[in-house]
């Protein structure tokens, strides 16, 4: 995994970007 897929699970979720 990476901050990419982190950031990409979140913005999915509508969350902010958090990188």
């Amino acid at each position: 995994a990476g901050l990419f897929v982190t950031a990409y699970l979140q913005y999915r979720r509508g969350d902010k970007l958090d990188i």
